[in-house]
């Protein structure tokens, strides 16, 4: 499958680094505006201890869960196709650790069975006091078929 340049990756993980800094910002704020996050158009989640703990709009739509009954409470990993598992908990565990960790796509597998491509971005937040991860991810399979 063909890739972004390098450069172009570049612009868009900085985009995406400064979304994940105001987000995050809301995510630890005590008058609830991580609410703000609901309506954003790309994948928002909040994970704790390998668990869903917050899913937006998007996010929830692009799992197949429009009611958003399924994946708050889910596993985190059982959300990716198993053939990513690995990187993705390695990555859950650097970013858990305080690294950083670049922009890489990764394909999410909805309650329906479908797997949608996106770009993700995770970094550490905290949640009720409790570290977290934040990460939000742009879906781009369309984006990555036409290159």
């Amino acid at each position: 499958m063909p890739r972004l340049p390098e450069e172009a990756r570049a612009v868009v993980a900085a985009e995406f680094e400064a979304l994940d800094r105001e987000l995050a910002a809301s995510v630890t704020d005590p008058w609830g505006s991580v609410l703000l996050a609901d309506d954003l158009p790309d994948a928002t989640f909040v994970l704790a201890h390998g668990r869903v703990v917050y899913a937006n709009r998007a996010a929830c739509e692009g799992l197949g869960d429009p009611e958003r009954s399924l994946t708050v409470g889910s596993r985190a990993l059982d959300l990716v196709e198993p053939d990513d598992r690995e990187l993705v908990q390695q990555r859950m565990l650097a970013v858990s650790a305080g690294e950083p960790v670049l922009a890489r796509d990764t394909r999410l597998r909805g309650f329906d069975g479908t797997t949608r491509l996106y770009e993700m971005v995770s970094l550490r937040v905290f949640h009720q006091d409790q570290p977290a991860i934040l990460s939000v991810g742009r879906a781009v399979g369309e984006i990555r078929e036409a290159q």
